[in-house]
């Protein structure tokens, strides 16, 4: 889908919505692209030190490599199958390694539900990434929640596309795990 980037930005759902849709997009950087990640709305700016957003972020390393670091989790290496997990309150940084490029999807929500859900499957600041998830699946739940995007939809629709995306990852992390 991603052929080199989509993002949009929603302003925050109205009180009592469990789980909303912050923003989402897909990037694609060639091997040997210069590192652009930096250009950010002021609202998500990021510069060398990283940022700290008051959300949960979700970064689905479709194909290359990349690193994300954190105080909690330090620095570790990402593939592709990764998800890395940006948590609300902490400080972060993560972009592509130039030799390798790399495509990702990202879900920015507010859900604080979420959390709990992550904990259970051992995700956590200190350890905010699940490896090898299957792409082919996840991506296809990014694809409908596009879609849904892309169609203008009400809050309702992507806040259950959201949560798709967020059962397609933990579903198949489960799946790859056996």
């Amino acid at each position: 889908f991603c052929l080199s980037l989509y993002s949009k930005y929603y302003d925050r759902p109205k009180a009592g919505w469990p789980f909303a849709v912050r923003s989402l997009g897909c990037c694609s950087y060639p091997p040997h692209t210069r590192n652009s990640m930096l250009k950010h709305p002021f609202h998500h700016w990021i510069d060398k030190n990283g940022r700290v957003l008051d959300t949960l972020t979700l970064v689905h390393v479709v194909k290359g490599t990349g690193t994300f670091r954190s105080k909690p989790s330090g620095k570790f290496l990402a593939k592709a199958g990764d998800v890395l997990f940006a948590y609300p309150g902490v400080r972060h940084w993560y972009g592509f390694v130039p030799k390798t490029g790399w495509n990702d999807e990202w879900l920015e929500i507010e859900a604080e539900g979420a959390l709990s859900i992550l904990s259970e499957a051992g995700v956590s600041p200190e350890m905010p990434v699940l490896r090898q998830c299957s792409s082919r699946v996840v991506s296809a739940a990014f694809q409908s929640l596009f879609d849904l995007s892309m169609a203008e939809s009400d809050v309702g629709l992507l806040a259950a596309g959201a949560y798709r995306v967020l059962a397609s990852v933990l579903s198949s992390h489960a799946v790859s795990d056996k």
